[in-house]
């Protein structure tokens, strides 16, 4: 088809072009061993788990995983009952867009940010109020001009009634997409404390969070910020496995306070049949129990930091 053609075969077909315009990892870098390991141990799970509808918020056993996974690979291992399963990144955003806004509603977007988010924010007819990043080159958000502009918001939403705070802020602190900056742990603690302060939610897209290269000198995410602030409300993180072991998986997860998971789950196409799959949730599950995703992800950060370096010496 021709979309199809206009992605991963249209790179095949081409091997001597470095397609840019694709967000998606190399074929070579695909577990595909991994993968078949674990889909030749799907007969242990409870059928129950694998070909009914799922649960609401995602298998119990799935949730579980993840939460272990994450406070192995960052150090910040969150409740299973603070995650809820999503369909990637994309599905992810728009559950959590809907759920948080109503048409007409205004946010703040980092500018610039990853563009294919601008036309999910205007399916549900926003209006996008943009935050201009540091001029410095040092990190992503400009936080004093965060500032003024929660500020004077606040001022306009007291005094005039069509004028109302902004009902989140979306950021990709980690690997910005198109900068490439990486927000550092100063910034994520006052991005936090200006947001709880004003009472402005952050939807942070953190699907590139286990991808840095430097772990030892990795900032810490914004979730465990947040808590650490006493603000653990403030910060809805979302993240997926598409960058990690394979967007054909179409899994991912929200991590957020009980209070936001409970709205979530009463989302109605959540309520009629759960966003994911059940038996790609056991699938990767089973990678993660096993340890073959996170040996995976060790190879592919290794991978992917040689193949910067190459990418920027050819270029200089």
């Amino acid at each position: 088809s021709t979309l199809a053609l206009a992605t991963w075969e249209r790179a095949e077909q081409a091997p001597g072009i470095l397609n840019l315009a694709i967000g998606q990892p190399a074929s070579s870098l695909l577990p595909l061993t991994a993968t078949q390991s674990a889909a030749n141990g799907l007969s242990s799970y409870d059928p129950r788990h694998l070909l009914q509808y799922g649960s609401i918020s995602g298998s119990s056993h799935y949730l579980t995983a993840v939460a272990s996974f994450l406070g192995g690979q960052l150090a910040h291992e969150p409740s299973p009952n603070s995650l809820f399963a999503t369909p990637g990144n994309s599905g992810g955003l728009s559950l959590v867009t809907r759920t948080l806004t109503s048409p007409g509603d205004r946010i703040l977007i980092e500018d610039p940010s990853y563009f294919l988010a601008h036309q999910i924010f205007r399916d549900h007819s926003l209006d996008l109020i943009p935050l201009a990043q540091r001029s410095d080159g040092r990190g992503t958000l400009d936080m004093d001009l965060l500032k003024k502009v929660l500020w004077r918001s606040r001022y306009l939403s007291t005094t005039t009634a069509d004028n109302p705070m902004p009902k989140f802020l979306y950021c990709v602190p980690t690997g910005n997409n198109p900068t490439g900056r990486t927000m550092g742990d100063a910034d994520r603690a006052r991005l936090v404390e200006l947001c709880a302060e004003y009472n402005v939610r952050i939807v942070a897209d953190d699907v590139y969070e286990l991808l840095q290269y430097g772990q030892a000198d990795a900032p810490r995410p914004l979730r465990e910020h947040a808590a650490s602030l006493g603000a653990d409300a403030t910060v809805v993180s979302l993240g997926s496995w598409s960058k990690v072991l394979g967007p054909g998986l179409r899994l991912g997860w929200v991590e957020a306070d009980a209070d936001m998971v409970s709205r979530l789950a009463a989302d109605g196409e959540v309520d009629s049949g759960s966003l994911t799959s059940p038996l790609v949730e056991s699938l990767v599950t089973s990678m993660l129990v096993s340890g073959d995703a996170a040996r995976h992800l060790d190879a592919l950060r290794q991978s992917l930091s040689k193949r910067a370096e190459m990418l920027a010496s050819s270029i200089q």
